[in-house]
């Protein structure tokens, strides 16, 4: 994809995510988005990126085995793969998985380039470059790799990341340099081409809300080490405590006018960078597009 702001939108395969657990386990919920970010693509002659997941790693949630994860996979995503029309609205999409199981990739990979005949984004929030990753990586060269911040010390424990909050000595937007240039030269002594490489700051990750707000406002500090990049804050906790919504529910609804207004302020400032924004409504994202244009 040759675009360099396109929207990822959110597609949650569990019960139990924050925004809309369980929603898309009714196919018809789910052609629906479908079709809405294919009209869309379109129309305005932009392509879309779809990030399937099929665990919630909110901190009040239990993470789930490889075999959970892909049973979900199994039974609500294979069967859209032989829908005609789900087939055709596909066409434009790129497929991204978020998963921290390397064995989930392994088997959804080859059936995801079948249906796209695009390059696939393994979305992995673990922040862990091991061995695995390594591997999957060279054995596919039609994969890339979204690398996180997540301070997690392995992969089991990926979804206990407050558990691990950054307290270190350095400012939250320079330790992130740091991660983000060890990572990338981790990759590189391994061989893999680092424009496979994407980077995302994992916004509520292993922060606090005073981590996540000095990310906002310090992003040139870390955004200029690499092209390619993931940047996501639609509905967090940390813009819902600026909300004057009555309750949470209503605090979440809000707080994507905030959420509106930091795209906006990303598309302006950082048009020459390949950027994948994480979305949860895909006209939060098209209005931020035409409100960059007032800043």
């Amino acid at each position: 994809m040759n675009s360099k702001q396109i929207p990822m939108g959110v597609i949650n395969l569990t019960p139990n995510s924050f925004s809309d657990g369980g929603k898309y386990f009714d196919p018809s919920q789910l052609i629906a988005t479908l079709r809405a970010y294919h009209q869309t693509s379109s129309n305005e002659l932009t392509p879309f990126c779809l990030d399937f997941g099929a665990e919630s790693t909110a901190p009040f949630n239990q993470a789930i085995t490889a075999i959970e994860e892909w049973q979900r996979y199994e039974e609500y995503l294979l069967p859209l793969l032989e829908n005609a029309e789900v087939l055709k609205l596909l066409e434009q999409a790129q497929f991204s998985i978020d998963s921290y199981h390397p064995q989930t990739i392994e088997k959804l990979l080859p059936l995801l380039v079948q249906v796209t005949k695009k390059r696939v984004i393994w979305n992995d929030i673990s922040g862990v470059i091991d061995q695995q990753a390594i591997s999957l990586l060279k054995k596919n060269s039609e994969l890339d790799y979204v690398f996180c911040h997540n301070l997690a010390p392995d992969r089991e424990q990926s979804s206990s990341h407050m558990d691990y909050i950054y307290d270190g000595e350095y400012a939250i937007e320079d330790h992130l340099k740091l991660f983000f240039e060890e990572g990338l030269e981790k990759l590189a002594s391994h061989d893999i081409d680092l424009k496979r490489i994407i980077l995302d700051p994992c916004f509520g990750f292993s922060k606090s809300s005073e981590h996540n707000w000095q990310l906002l406002k310090e992003s040139d500090t870390y955004i200029h080490c690499h092209k390619r990049w993931v940047l996501g804050v639609s509905k967090k906790s940390f813009l819902q405590q600026l909300s004057c919504g009555r309750d949470k529910e209503q605090k979440r609804e809000y707080s994507e006018r905030f959420h509106l207004l930091i795209l906006a302020n990303w598309m302006k400032k950082y048009s020459q960078y390949n950027i994948y924004y994480r979305i949860h409504d895909l006209s939060v994202f098209m209005d931020a597009k035409k409100a960059q244009k007032l800043i």
